[in-house]
C-alpha cells in the first residue's frame, strides 16, 4: 500500500493538478478567455514540474527501486509526455527509436535537469521534460511545451568538444571545410561530429512533423505524411468503466465492442484464472485460438502504449488495474473486423499464402495469421500491420475509429499521388 500511495501522489501531480479548473461550471465559455487558459496551463505545468522532480529523486536512488517501481514511475511520467503531444501516436512514433532507455545513474541527468529548469519559465507557462525519465522519448534530451509556440525537442550539449562541433556545424560548412575539420581534429572528434549531425537531423525531422505534417525520416529515408486534421477518435473507455463496475456483483463482466473487440473484466477469485476463462469464452465465440489477445496491464511494458493513467477512467478503476485488483483481457475477432471494414466502405480481405509471402521478404511488418495477411483498399495495395492492435488495445480506440484512420490514410496517400 505504501507504493500505491506513492504512485497516487505522483499521478495526482502529473495528471490532476489542474483538474479542479476543468470541473468548474461553464467550462467551455471560460476556456475562450486567455486568462483562464493561462491559469490552467501554469497550474498543470507546475504539477508536471513537481512530478518530474519527485521522479528524478526516486529513480536515481537505486537502493529503493523495488521490482516494478521504475516501470510505474516511467509510465506516470509518460502520461505527462502524452499530454504534451495531445495523445498523438504518430508523434510518439517519431520520438521513439526502439532503444532501451538509459539508467539515470548512467546519463548526464544533472546537467539536463539544470537545463530543464532553465528552459521552464518562472510562471511554468513553458515546461521542459527530461526525455530519459520517459519510456519512449529517444529524440533529444528535453521535450518542451509552450502553449503559445507548440512543442519542440532539444539536445543538451556539454564539454569543449561538443561546443566546438556545434559551432562548426552552425556555420553551414561546405564539403571541403568538413573534410579539413575532420583531418585536423582526428577520428574521435570526427565520429562525435557524425553523432551530432544525426541527432540534429532527427530533431529537425520531429520539428517538421510537428509544424508541417510531413518530413523525410533521416534514418529510413522514407517520406512521412500526416493528415493535417486528425480523425476524431471514439474510445471504449466508458464501456470498460461500466464493465469494471458490473464486475463488482459477480466477479466478472464480458462485452463485445463494434462486434469484433472482446473485453473481459475479472476480479476477486476469478482474476487468478482469468486468462483461461477469457480464452475459453473467446474461442467458444470465435473458434480461432491464435487471433490477437492481450492483458491490458501488459501495456505497462510497451513503450508506445498509452499509460493507464492517461485513459479516461475513474481513478479507482485505474489503480485497480495497475495494482492487480482488476484484470482486463482483450481480443480481436479478425474475421469480424474484416466485415466491419467492408461495411464501412473500406475493402478488406484475407490474402492468399502466395500474396503474403511477398510481405515476409519485404520491409513491411504486417500481422500474419495462418501464413496470410489482411489486404486493404480497392487495389489491395495496403496491408494491415500490427500497429492496429496498439491503437485498439492500448490506446482505447474503438474498431470503427480504427477503420476511419485507415480510410483517412488511404485518402491522404491518393491526394498526394503516392
Amino acid at each position: 500500500m505504501e507504493l500505491e500511495a506513492e504512485i497516487r501522489a505522483l499521478a495526482d501531480l502529473a495528471c490532476g493538478n489542474a483538474q479542479t479548473l476543468l470541473e468548474t461550471e461553464n467550462i467551455h465559455e471560460k476556456w475562450t478567455k486567455p486568462e483562464f487558459r493561462y491559469q490552467f496551463y501554469t497550474l498543470a505545468h507546475y504539477g508536471f514540474y513537481q512530478a518530474q522532480e519527485m521522479a528524478i529523486i526516486s529513480l536515481m536512488d537505486e537502493s529503493k527501486l523495488i521490482a516494478g517501481k521504475q516501470v510505474l514511475y516511467r509510465k506516470v511520467i509518460d502520461s505527462i509526455a502524452w499530454k504534451m503531444i495531445a495523445n498523438q501516436l504518430y508523434i510518439a512514433r517519431r520520438l521513439y527509436r526502439e532503444k532501451k532507455q538509459p539508467s539515470l545513474n548512467h546519463s548526464n541527468v544533472e546537467s539536463v535537469r539544470q537545463a530543464a529548469r532553465s528552459m521552464t519559465s518562472d510562471d511554468f507557462y513553458q515546461f521542459s521534460l527530461l526525455s530519459d525519465l520517459t519510456a519512449f522519448i529517444q529524440i533529444g534530451d528535453l521535450l518542451t511545451i509552450n502553449p503559445s509556440q507548440g512543442v519542440f525537442a532539444s539536445e543538451v550539449k556539454e564539454g569543449e568538444v561538443n561546443e566546438k562541433i556545434v559551432n562548426f556545424i552552425n556555420q553551414s560548412p561546405d564539403e571541403i571545410s568538413i573534410y579539413n575539420f575532420r583531418e585536423k581534429e582526428g577520428l574521435k572528434v570526427s565520429n562525435q561530429m557524425d553523432r551530432v549531425i544525426r541527432q540534429k537531423a532527427r530533431l529537425q525531422h520531429v520539428y517538421e512533423i510537428l509544424t508541417d505534417n510531413q518530413s523525410v525520416d533521416p534514418d529510413s529515408k522514407h517520406g512521412v505524411i500526416i493528415k493535417p486534421d486528425p480523425v476524431k477518435l471514439e474510445l471504449w473507455d466508458d464501456e470498460l468503466s461500466k464493465l469494471i463496475d458490473e464486475s463488482n456483483s459477480k466477479g466478472y463482466a464480458l462485452a463485445h465492442i463494434d462486434n469484433c473487440l472482446f473485453v473481459g473484466v475479472y476480479r476477486d477469485r476469478s482474476r487468478f484464472i482469468s486468462a483461461e476463462l477469457f480464452k475459453g469464452w473467446f474461442e467458444m465465440c470465435v473458434g480461432k485460438p491464435n487471433y490477437p489477445r492481450w492483458n491490458l496491464i501488459s501495456g505497462m511494458n510497451i513503450p508506445l502504449a498509452l499509460p493507464i493513467f492517461s485513459r479516461q477512467l475513474p481513478i479507482e478503476h485505474m489503480f485497480g488495474i495497475v495494482f492487480g485488483r482488476v484484470v482486463v483481457h482483450l481480443a480481436l475477432n479478425m474475421d469480424a473486423f474484416i466485415e466491419l471494414c467492408n461495411e464501412m466502405g473500406l475493402k478488406a480481405c484475407w490474402s492468399t499464402r502466395k500474396e503474403a509471402a511477398g510481405y515476409r521478404r519485404g520491409k513491411d511488418y504486417p500481422w500474419f495469421f495462418d501464413n496470410r495477411v489482411i489486404l486493404l483498399g480497392d487495389e489491395k495495395s495496403n496491408v494491415l500491420d500490427e500497429g492496429i492492435f496498439m491503437r485498439i488495445f492500448f490506446h482505447g480506440t474503438k474498431p470503427k475509429s480504427a477503420v476511419n484512420i485507415f480510410q483517412s490514410f488511404d485518402e491522404l496517400v491518393k491526394s498526394n499521388g503516392k
